[in-house]
């Protein structure tokens, strides 16, 4: 069931914008720590973004998964070591 507008606490989210926010969460942090980041620009590919981080690529694909109890949660380890 989606909660009307008037609805106080969690919110629904369509799930591809979840992915969508939750792939810039992951831009601005690795921005923070330094790396250059270079997003896919479109919806297709394995890769939702490339990181150069100390001469070194990494090829990221961001993940997010329901809870138990319904809403949406991050997947996966918050980093590497050292990124």
């Amino acid at each position: 069931m989606i909660p009307s507008l008037e609805t106080t606490g969690r919110k629904y989210i369509k799930p591809n914008i979840l992915g969508d926010v939750s792939e810039y969460i992951v831009v601005t942090e690795a921005l923070k720590r330094g790396a250059e980041v270079f997003k896919n620009s479109c919806c297709t590919g394995k890769s939702d973004m490339i990181l150069k981080y100390n001469n070194q690529l990494y090829e990221i694909d961001v993940k997010t998964e329901r809870n138990q109890d319904g809403y949406w949660k991050s997947t996966g380890p918050s980093y590497r070591e050292g990124i």
